[in-house]
């Protein structure tokens, strides 16, 4: 029997002696430092480093973009290689603070010990941050990362392992790779990981820990997750060699990189970084957001949101397999996603009976398992016109479209996280931001550059061929420029599969909410009334302007809000910002609530962060707390915004909000 500390004669070690990648070219062990053989030899051998090999790194965008065939495993060594060459070209001009390395030692003392020095125990641990940061990465991530949930209990776990962490917190693609580094970490067959201090790598990987409110250590966590890290130096490198080109090479990056801060890096020529920077922004725009590949990410959302569609519905997902005994569900068990790759999700959805889905959803999955789609794509502009028209109740099941409404939160750059140290500047100043000395290039590097291909657009996805008579009604909301406000009630259709109403279902035993909310929040919307409906709680939304009774919109958000035994208020930055425009629905529906707080129950559930909401409310003009005037404090996090929550901590989020209604209620 093999000795399981016995790693060579298990892995083959001179099997993993030489690469060749297609960015950075040849490559071997001996580029890496003697100390991280080991693990490097450990971590390959790993089930979840070896199933990245089986997704793809661009998804969909290999049938519009055909040598967009690399896989999620290359860009994973090749980020790791990145972060070695970075770190040898940062230590080697002295870009890193020596504090950085008093601080990691007074935070990872006792890790310390097993490395001959600081340098090298901080380098060894970036090195195995970067091959694992994408090791959570779901096959087609865009779409499936709102769909799939981790398991409470083994999310829970993650912090029994690494104190100081609050992994509900955390984004479900970090919250997977740390529990595939733990699964690793914890396993016979990979001592050589033990000697790394699991609250490091997770500090580096999702910037949670004991360490984070270290004053130098941030520099790292900028070389791992910033504007210059080694992730994007791979990936932006990697996906435009095979789809729109690239400017330069990471060498040429990496050798202008002057040094890393805690909160920006610093950069000695910004010609190079500038045609970096805006590589990445032609990807977003012509790659990641071109109509050909949001269409097969809409078709596939379309699929996989149908589990909710009815009972019916979600029996036919529950009967489906990933692999014989690992059933195909919503809450992903970290069995289930090792098994979950590119080829078993398609296999998936090629399995799922829809009898019981929506028209629409029929014809999206039988559209998604072809290669060719016979569909032309429209980039239209969104109206704010408030007419409503004649509404087109039944749209046809081959129309489709995105909103892009994802694309709203998406900023290319960060203002000051890039600056420039020239000597040709430094009259000027010592460093001096990269949006005030690239001259025709600046306004690129603003927090507003979206990724869309035109500003305040959307999609919309129409057969060459249409059949059937609602087409006319199709053509006749174009011309009128109407069909957005169509869409977005369609969309919101689709995608609420529960009755927007239901005080006469649930009528008894709990006060009838009014929930008022921002119509771009309508996604997390969409997944607290999920919770409602299973708890049988009486609720009302309204999901259209000219839902209501009223005749005009204004008049239905009053009503909304006057006919309510209680109001959930679903708040985002965004809705503060609005709550005192006496123009918006939403200053509306405010105005309403606090006529009536001292006599119904208002529950406050912020959607950000809470000091991101306190911000907003500040530059708004009132106190956060207003919303709920006086009722308590409203339920927030500090740590992370319950849009990315797990669904156990949404459900205990809803839980508290229902909680102070029924206490309110019982005591007034």
């Amino acid at each position: 029997m093999n000795d399981p500390h016995n790693t060579a004669a298990i892995l083959h070690p001179e099997d993993f002696g030489h690469f060749h990648d297609t960015i950075h070219g040849h490559f071997s062990l001996d580029d890496l430092p003697t100390e991280f053989h080991p693990a490097l030899k450990a971590a390959l051998a790993s089930p979840a480093l070896a199933r990245l090999k089986r997704i793809s790194q661009l998804g969909h965008t290999s049938l519009s973009f055909l040598s967009a065939t690399q896989t999620r495993f290359s860009h994973a060594v090749g980020t790791m290689l990145v972060m070695n060459r970075l770190f040898q070209h940062i230590d080697g001009r002295g870009g890193l603070s020596p504090d950085v390395y008093v601080e990691a030692e007074a935070c990872y003392r006792t890790a310390t010990t097993h490395f001959p020095d600081l340098k090298t125990f901080v380098r060894c641990h970036l090195l195995l941050a970067a091959l694992y940061q994408d090791a959570g990465e779901l096959p087609f991530h865009k779409v499936t990362s709102s769909l799939f949930f981790p398991v409470e209990t083994e999310i829970e776990s993650i912090a029994n392992d690494i104190r100081g962490v609050t992994p509900q917190g955390w984004k479900l693609k970090e919250q997977l790779t740390l529990l595939a580094f733990l699964a690793d970490y914890r396993t016979l067959f990979a001592p050589e990981l033990r000697i790394y201090n699991l609250e490091f790598i997770c500090y580096l990987i999702t910037g949670d820990g004991t360490s984070h409110s270290a004053k130098y250590l941030g520099a790292l966590r900028q070389m791992m997750d910033g504007a210059i890290d080694a992730d994007r130096l791979d990936y932006v490198f990697r996906d435009a060699s095979v789809t729109i080109g690239g400017l330069g090479d990471p060498k040429c990056v990496i050798e202008n990189v002057a040094a890393y801060k805690p909160d920006h890096v610093v950069v000695s020529d910004a010609r190079p970084i500038a045609d970096f920077l805006s590589t990445r922004m032609r990807l977003w725009t012509f790659v990641y957001m071109s109509p050909d590949v949001r269409f097969r990410r809409s078709l596939l959302h379309a699929v996989l949101e149908g589990r909710w569609d009815n009972p019916e519905a979600l029996k036919a997902f529950e009967s489906v397999e990933i692999k014989p005994g690992v059933p195909f569900t919503s809450t992903i068990s970290y069995k289930a996603f090792l098994e979950l790759d590119d080829e078993s999700l398609m296999s998936c959805v090629k399995s799922l009976d829809t009898t019981h889905l929506k028209a629409f959803r029929k014809m999206a999955k039988d559209l998604i398992l072809q290669d060719t789609l016979d569909y032309e794509f429209r980039v239209l502009k969104r109206s704010d016109s408030s007419s409503e028209d004649h509404p087109i109740d039944d749209l046809p099941r081959d129309l489709f479209f995105d909103l892009l409404r994802d694309a709203d939160d998406v900023r290319l750059y960060r203002p000051l996280s890039v600056r420039v140290r020239q000597s040709v500047l430094s009259q000027i100043s010592a460093e001096l931001p990269i949006e005030e000395c690239t001259g025709a290039l600046a306004p690129l590097f603003t927090d507003q550059n979206g990724p869309g291909l035109v500003p305040d657009s959307f999609y919309l996805f129409m057969p060459r061929k249409p059949v059937g008579e609602r087409w006319n009604d199709i053509n006749a909301a174009l011309q009128k420029g109407t069909i957005y406000r169509q869409l977005a009630y369609e969309h919101a259709a689709r995608t609420l599969t529960h009755p927007s109403d239901t005080r006469k279902m649930f009528g008894q035993g709990f006060p009838e909410i009014g929930i008022s909310y921002y119509t771009r929040d309508f996604e997390t919307v969409v997944r607290i009334v999920r919770v409602l409906f299973a708890k049988r709680v009486p609720y009302r939304l309204l999901l259209r302007p000219l839902d209501g009774i009223g005749s005009t919109a204004r008049e239905n958000s009053e009503e909304l809000i006057r006919g309510a035994k209680a109001v959930l208020v679903l708040a985002s930055c965004e809705y503060i910002k609005r709550a005192k425009d006496g123009n918006s629905y939403i200053a509306v529906e405010v105005r309403e609530i606090h006529k009536r707080y001292e006599t119904i129950p208002v529950a406050v559930v912020g959607l950000d962060v809470r000091s991101q909401l306190q911000t907003a409310a500040t530059k708004a003009g009132f106190a956060w707390d207003e919303l709920g005037k006086g009722q308590g404090e409203p339920i927030t996090s500090k740590s992370h915004a319950l849009r990315d929550s797990s669904e156990g901590t949404m459900l205990g989020t809803v839980e508290s909000a229902l909680s102070h209604i029924s206490n309110w209620t019982r005591s007034s």
